[in-house]
């Protein structure tokens, strides 16, 4: 099975994907192949991702390659969701560490060091999807 890019000619702006054993394939109503007339459907080559490709002209014809505004735009956005994750982590074992909570200090320090561990994670990470998330100790 192969990925198609579908791009429209005029401006080359890319409009969507698929997936299909061939380009003109209409199994499972494909109904996008006759959407756009005046659209080309390339064949993805290469292991890139859809979402963060662009389309040029060289020598007369369409290449596609990685956008790296599109790959950055999208890194971004990975990286703020494991943010957000993680803050709600912390947020959820806010009580733990209040002075009126009753818990044992040996139960406090396991909870201070998962909430460090929490603060430390995206500084020690290179891939957002490599996350492995500490256990809350109690």
């Amino acid at each position: 099975m192969a990925i198609w890019i579908i791009v429209r000619k005029l401006d080359l702006e890319i409009l969507g994907h698929y997936e299909a054993d061939a380009k003109d394939d209409t199994s499972n109503n494909r109904s996008h192949l006759h959407a756009e007339p005046q659209a080309a459907h390339i064949e993805l080559l290469e292991e890139l991702d859809p979402a963060c490709l662009k389309c040029e002209m060289v020598e007369d014809e369409m290449v596609l390659s990685e956008d790296a505004d599109k790959v950055t735009a999208k890194e971004a956005g990975v990286w703020a969701s494991v943010r957000a994750d993680r803050d709600a982590r912390l947020l959820a074992s806010d009580k733990y560490v209040l002075t009126d909570y009753p818990i044992s200090p040996e139960d406090l320090q396991l909870v201070k060091d998962y909430r460090q561990a929490l603060r430390d994670l995206p500084e020690e990470l290179e891939d957002p999807s490599e996350v492995v998330w500490p256990e809350f100790p109690l």
